[in-house]
């Protein structure tokens, strides 16, 4: 996952090309939201060269097994 913060002072619309189509997010200033990995966006690879967004990779956890395997 991937957790996308507008640090702009204006209204960011982010397209994100996605296996389902076009995903369209809005973020106010100083919002965040979180997008899968698997979504890409060359607006959004703009707006982090001109920081207007910080971006930061939100690592999934899953359960772990004991040593009997259950």
């Amino acid at each position: 996952m991937i957790e996308i913060c507008n640090t702009s002072m204006q209204f960011l619309y982010i397209p994100f090309k996605s296996s389902n189509g076009i995903v369209e997010i809005g973020l106010r200033p100083k919002e965040v939201a979180i997008v899968p990995s698997s979504y890409s966006s060359v607006i959004l690879k703009a707006l982090i060269r001109r920081r207007q967004v910080k971006v930061r990779q939100i690592e999934e956890f899953s359960p772990k097994l004991n040593k009997k395997g259950n």
